[in-house]
């Protein structure tokens, strides 16, 4: 879709897309345009792209909730104490029924979902052979998974919506329980598993839906869901794939799509408005040499954190493809200090326009379904033979040393063993707060990470509002987020508890 395809996506979402404030707005095209169009097999071709082109606006900001939130990622003091006080709430927990973020999740979300139910509620009456349109029956079915299982860690019970509808019946929606929405998922993913092909042989649909995505999704579902016989039957199917030699190779723009990659978030540098610039958003807040200092000021965002530095092991050749340092002088505390600023360097490479670069977003990749499935085998029953193959394999490639059944001795210690792995494997591709979720570890790590942080001089607390001894005081019911209060008013839905 690097071409022809993203480019009709621009397009499409231009001349059709409702751009809707509320999930409320179910249709995206008015009721006139919505009869003439989804008739021929390029106008639903259009109207899939439109549903990809979703995972774009997901994808620029999702960090802030799925790693910022974690132990892995804060955010440059420099910033922040600069009156932007944009991250913290989040980073340091003390979110509002109003923030802006929370929001703009929601609403991105649940118009992903209206501009995917559309076009399958009308794919039965399209003039298209069944082949394709099958496929497209399961392209959309795995993006509508993908953005509820989103959805569902992000809020818990959400409205549950699978259809188009109208204003009257969206009043009337209400929330569905986890376990509900989380059966939605599956079934969409099985329709979608059985619907999408092992791979595409024109160059123009690669970066699409296929069988080994749906399989590693339904696999991550099942394992959340702590259903290890079906993760490991999700999981085993996903073949096809091998690691890449080279971990840096993941996030070259010149390698995506590769070999180890199962689904990406398409992003193309030039000037559809279809580039990412997440490298320009993780450099350090005014930074001079990280990115062209002509774009503005950088973010700051997505900072990793001492905790996290400390996960690398000596030798790890993943730690300079992640993280790169700038020396820089940061004020803390009214003093002013000479260090090296760490910041993401993953999705940092050369590029020809200023803060439009090409890099695509990994969501799902098969060093994270090896890792998943040696989870799930060590959940069924600890043992020393495949599971510690497929950690060593991931580990192997890092150029680290085996781990031994004498050094991680039974089911607890490999736990925590993959736990870690995947830690410093997957960091900054938004897996870390989920996975934390997953394993239950969410509210005790992220108050131990919290106490640690208050420790540390250089914590970027926000020097104006709320007191300090807000900051980092955790309480259960803060693992999901607020549901934001403008949806609570238009839609009639009840506040998750503790808001």
């Amino acid at each position: 879709m690097k071409a022809k395809n993203i480019f009709q996506i621009g397009l499409f979402l231009l001349l059709l897309n409702s751009c809707s404030d509320s999930f409320l707005d179910l249709s995206p095209f008015t009721s006139q345009n919505s009869g003439n169009f989804y008739k021929t097999e390029e106008q639903m071709l259009q109207a899939v792209n439109g549903a990809y082109s979703n995972l774009q606006g997901y994808a620029n900001r999702a960090y802030v909730l799925e790693e910022m939130r974690s132990d892995n990622a804060t955010i440059d003091n420099a910033q922040d104490a600069g009156g932007l006080g944009r991250y913290t709430p989040i980073t340091e927990f003390y979110l509002s029924t109003d923030n802006k973020f929370v929001l703009s999740a929601w609403r991105k979300i649940y118009n992903a979902v209206a501009d995917i139910n559309m076009p399958l509620s009308k794919l039965p009456g399209a003039d298209i052979k069944e082949a394709t349109k099958k496929r497209f029956e399961g392209e959309l079915k795995f993006l509508r998974a993908f953005f509820y299982y989103v959805a569902v860690n992000y809020w818990g019970e959400i409205p549950l919506v699978t259809t188009t509808l109208n204003t009257d019946e969206a009043f009337a929606i209400g929330k569905s329980d986890v376990n509900t929405v989380y059966q939605a998922i599956i079934s969409d993913l099985q329709d979608a598993a059985n619907s999408l092909p092992a791979s595409y042989s024109d160059s123009e649909d690669i970066g699409r839906a296929t069988k080994g995505a749906a399989y590693a999704l339904l696999g991550k579902v099942y394992l959340t869901l702590k259903d290890y016989d079906n993760a490991i039957t999700a999981l085993r199917k996903v073949q096809g794939y091998s690691l890449v030699a080279n971990y840096a190779d993941i996030f070259d723009p010149a390698h995506e799509n590769g070999p180890e990659s199962i689904f990406e978030v398409q992003y193309m540098e030039g000037p559809y408005n279809q580039y990412s610039n997440f490298q320009y958003q993780f450099a350090p807040f005014k930074s001079k040499t990280v990115v062209d200092p002509a774009w503005g000021a950088p973010y700051g965002a997505n900072m990793p954190t001492n905790d996290f530095l400390k996960q690398y092991e000596e030798g790890d050749l993943r730690k300079d493809a992640t993280v790169g340092f700038e020396t820089m002088v940061e004020d803390y505390t009214g003093n002013n200090l000479t260090i090296a600023v760490p910041y993401v360097k993953k999705y940092n490479h050369p590029h020809a326009v200023i803060g439009q670069t090409g890099n695509n977003w990994v969501i799902l990749r098969y060093a994270d379904v090896m890792l998943m499935l040696a989870e799930a085998l060590n959940e069924k029953g600890y043992s020393t033979g495949e599971p510690f193959d497929l950690i060593n394999t991931v580990r192997n490639r890092a150029g680290l040393a085996n781990l031994t059944p004498d050094v991680v001795a039974g089911q607890a210690a490999f736990r925590l063993a993959v736990e870690k792995e995947r830690r410093v494997e997957l960091a900054f591709e938004n897996q870390r707060w989920f996975d934390l979720l997953r394993s239950g570890h969410a509210l005790e790590t992220m108050r131990a990470f919290g106490a640690s942080e208050l420790a540390n001089p250089t914590t970027p607390i926000n020097p104006v509002s709320p007191p300090v001894s807000v900051a980092y005081q955790i309480e259960e019911y803060e693992l999901l987020l607020p549901i934001p209060d403008a949806e609570i008013i238009i839609n009639d839905i009840g506040q998750n508890p503790g808001y």
